[in-house]
């Protein structure tokens, strides 16, 4: 019998087994897995740790990025793992349209629940007034498992069906308290893309993760979850989900005359676009490659993550979440980034740049970034240039 002592914010778990075991599977027993964007490909390199002890020769790709991996390093015996610290995520729960009740779901309090690939968002209502009486929103603990629908997927057909199951319900259920503030729930809409529906609901997603990738529910039906009636909107196929539905309706797009274009850019992609009578949408991968599957120093809206770059005098003016010293690059400060190359002429119209690192350098200099320089050469290249080499190509 080996023991693997984790020390995480402070604190020390540990676990026992009995054989080799690959370290991110020791900490999901511990229940402090950290989040894999890549899956556990080793392609991120953001689960990486501290170890000491009987654990396996760092392997090519721990070499070449120099930490070790979670989703790499084995455990051969008695062992210690120190986690890195996670930053709070920021998740926007505000909005500015007022609820106007129509029909109404029976009872006095209802919910409405979006279960995002990366994060979960809950808002509860009078059904009576229409009125928000609370909010709360969090991580997906999923994200442990992989950072994106695909990894899931197949994590799924792996048998963690059931463990991703009990990870939705259970985070919703305690942003549902939060938000309720102790009131008995009456009834609820949760939405999501198809994926993440499928996995709330227990059924296996084999037909989103196999040709021809065609979902054999779409939802659209009542349930009950948390002892109240729920109901799952319905979905558009398998990689357009209930989420943009809801978002679809909501604008009331649909009902106008004019041409119109709605993007949601999550941890999935969409885009609808209703012209002429006809709604068109589809959808991509976009949150994990800002995040750190496509780029090396991506990261999610935590403190300290870089949310905004401005150009002033050919001055890189640089915003962190919380004025926290920079930890990575989130998605609004990656297009940021972008959009100070073109301004700076570090970047083509086709998107296309040339390695200027010189002239990077040179600008890295004039980078404000609240009395922490030994940030600028980092941060700078990796924004406008990095994600183009760790994606192997040449445009942006």
């Amino acid at each position: 019998m080996f023991e693997l002592t984790i020390q995480k914010s402070g604190r020390e778990h540990r676990v026992r087994f009995h054989k080799p075991t690959l370290l991110d599977q020791l900490l999901k027993e511990a229940g402090v897995a950290l989040p894999r964007p890549c899956g556990g490909r080793g392609l991120c390199g953001k689960c990486a740790v501290e170890l000491s002890g009987q654990v396996s020769p760092p392997n090519a790709r721990e070499r070449e990025l120099q930490k070790r991996l979670c989703c790499q390093a084995v455990i051969l015996g008695d062992a210690r793992a120190a986690l890195p610290e996670e930053g709070k995520m920021q998740v926007e729960t505000e909005s500015w349209m007022k609820i106007e009740p129509k029909s109404p779901m029976p009872g006095r309090l209802g919910a409405a629940v979006d279960l995002g690939t990366t994060t979960i968002a809950v808002k509860a209502y009078d059904l009576i007034s229409g009125a928000c009486i609370g909010s709360a929103a969090g991580t997906n603990p999923q994200v442990a498992e992989a950072g994106d629908v695909m990894g899931r997927i197949d994590a799924a057909m792996n048998g963690r069906l059931q463990a991703l199951q009990t990870q939705a319900e259970e985070r919703i259920r305690s942003l549902l308290e939060c938000a309720l503030h102790g009131e008995e729930l009456d009834g609820l809409i949760i939405t999501g893309n198809t994926t993440m529906l499928y996995l709330l609901c227990g059924l296996s997603p084999e037909s989103l993760g196999t040709a021809p990738f065609q979902a054999d529910t779409l939802f659209g039906f009542e349930t009950r979850f948390f002892q109240a009636k729920a109901y799952l909107p319905p979905c558009i196929n398998a990689f357009v989900g209930a989420d943009i539905t809801c978002a679809v309706l909501a604008s009331g797009m649909c009902q106008s005359p004019e041409i119109s274009l709605l993007c949601d850019l999550g941890t999935n992609g969409e885009i609808a676009l209703w012209k002429e009578g006809a709604l068109y949408v589809t959808s991509t991968a976009a949150g994990p490659a800002f995040e750190g599957a496509g780029i090396s120093c991506g990261c999610p809206s935590i403190d300290g993550a870089i949310d905004g770059v401005e150009v002033e005098k050919e001055t890189l003016q640089i915003h962190t979440i919380g004025r926290a010293p920079p930890v990575g690059v989130c998605g609004s400060g990656l297009i940021d980034a972008v959009a100070a190359g073109l301004a700076l002429g570090l970047v083509d119209e086709t998107g296309a740049m040339e390695h200027e690192l010189r002239r990077i350098a040179q600008l890295s200099t004039h980078v404000n970034l609240g009395g922490n320089p030994q940030f600028n050469d980092r941060y700078v290249e990796n924004m406008l240039f990095e994600a183009n080499e760790s994606a192997g190509n040449s445009r942006l």
